[in-house]
C-alpha cells in the first residue's frame, strides 16, 4: 500500500491512495505461480473501500489519525467522516 501527495488540477493537495491486489500467488511450495481470479473486481472494490473506511474512522475516534494543521476543517469527528 503507498499513500500518495499530489498535486491536483488546481494545484491543491490531493490526497490519495493505489493498492494493488494481485490476481494469484506463489504455491505452497513457492515454486510457481498460481493464477486465481476467482474475486471479480466489481466485488472486491467496494469490499476492500467500505473496510478501509471503516478502519479510519475507527483510528480517527481512537485519537491515533490526526489530520495535518492544514486541514482543520476536519478535527471533529463529524466533519472527518462527511
Amino acid at each position: 500500500m503507498r499513500k500518495a501527495l499530489i498535486l491536483g488540477a488546481k494545484l491543491n493537495w490531493n490526497v490519495h491512495i493505489h493498492v494493488i491486489i494481485t490476481c494469484g500467488g506463489l504455491s505452497r511450495g513457492r515454486d510457481r505461480w498460481v493464477v486465481s481470479n476467482y474475486i471479480p473486481q466489481e466485488v472486491i472494490r467496494p469490499m476492500y473501500r467500505d473496510a478501509f473506511l471503516q478502519e479510519m474512522k475507527t483510528l480517527f475516534r481512537a485519537g491515533l489519525l490526526r489530520p495535518p494543521p492544514s486541514c482543520r476543517a476536519i478535527r471533529d469527528y463529524p466533519a472527518f467522516v462527511q
